[in-house]
């Protein structure tokens, strides 16, 4: 999937997947035929995943801003597509959690008030829908825990974010993705875009 969107970004890919223990992440600068070795691959076990491919929008080209994020603290892992151009809601809401922004993009921002919420103890969706004001621009996002993936879209729904399956003799396996390229390189059948505000 991640080969089919390499047009989405060339400059870093990464990929976290659970195993519903534990969280494992692997990412690096390059494109994504060369950020994945089969070792890299084989440390990545699990039954959810999620991927992303970077180009800079906000943040420069150091490694803490390539994405996914994983958060082990607090057990989640979070990829975003988009662009928060104005993220004072954003600061200030992390200032006032006392959470320093100096290293942290838009999408960095966006994690640290997830990991926020998930301290005051809401489960993922809860932490995503209490965060979601804040979150004042176009994105299409993903966040995934031990056990759990949410997808999530700007109230606008500039950014495209499309759902897919495909029945298995082990039941339904599901795809999220920025464009539906990467559910028919896999196969999947396009069931219909994340609305506009929907998780």
């Amino acid at each position: 999937a991640l080969c089919a969107l390499q047009h989405r970004g060339q400059e870093s890919s990464g990929i976290a997947t659970s195993d519903g223990k534990n969280l494992h992440l692997h990412s690096d600068f390059g494109l994504v035929t060369t950020v994945y070795r089969e070792e890299d691959l084989a440390k990545l076990p699990g039954h959810i995943a999620i991927g992303h491919n970077r180009y800079s929008t906000s943040g420069g080209t150091d490694d803490c801003f390539n994405q996914p994020f994983l958060d082990k603290k607090h057990g989640f892992a979070f990829a975003h597509n988009g662009n928060i151009p104005d993220t004072s809601k954003l600061e200030a809401f992390l200032k006032a959690h006392h959470v320093s922004t100096r290293k942290l993009n838009d999408s960095g921002m966006m994690a640290a008030a997830i990991a926020c919420q998930l301290e005051q103890g809401l489960d993922l969706p809860g932490a995503i829908a209490a965060c979601y004001p804040l979150f004042t621009g176009v994105f299409s996002a993903v966040a995934m825990n031990q056990d759990m993936l949410v997808a999530f879209r700007d109230p606008h729904g500039i950014r495209p974010l499309v759902y897919g399956t495909n029945q298995t003799e082990e039941g339904v396996e599901c795809l999220v993705a920025s464009e539906s390229v990467a559910l028919d390189t896999l196969g999947l059948k396009v069931e219909r875009d994340i609305e506009p505000g929907e998780a």
